[in-house]
This record gives structure tokens, C-alpha cells and sequence, in this order.
């Protein structure tokens, strides 16, 4: 049986991770349940805390766009 080649015994080196990866986001006023606004932030900038009664919703950056886009039509 042959030896294993070097190339064999390496292991890929996995995708590099941005060091502020995007969130995506829109913010609900749950008295009236209305968006009162939308954007987003790198990791680093990100607020969490919002004003009572209002509530932040991550969402991945495929539904954010879409949310836009139906946002704009209006």
C-alpha cells in the first residue's frame, strides 16, 4: 500500500468570518404594533436597548431586503 500523500493529511482552511459581521434589523412599537424603523449595524455598533415598548427583530440579510423592497413600492 502506497503512503498517503502530504495533501491528503491537510485540512481545508474554513471560509475567514468578517470581524463585524451585518445585522439586519426592524424595530416594532408594540402599542401599535407599527414599524417605526428599519436598518442596519455591524456587530461592533449594534444597540440592543431600545425604549420601553419597543422591540428589535433580527432578521437575516435576504428577508431585510425583501422587507425593503416592499417597503419602497409603498
Amino acid at each position: 500500500m502506497p503512503p498517503a500523500s502530504d495533501q491528503a493529511l491537510e485540512t481545508p482552511m474554513p471560509p475567514k468570518r468578517d470581524k463585524y459581521p451585518t445585522y439586519y434589523f426592524v424595530d416594532i412599537d408594540l402599542q401599535s404594533l407599527q414599524i417605526i424603523g428599519w436598518g442596519s449595524e455591524t456587530k461592533d455598533r449594534v444597540e440592543v436597548h431600545l425604549t420601553s415598548g419597543y422591540h428589535r427583530v433580527f432578521l437575516t440579510k435576504g428577508q431585510y431586503n425583501k422587507l425593503v423592497k416592499q417597503l419602497q413600492r409603498r
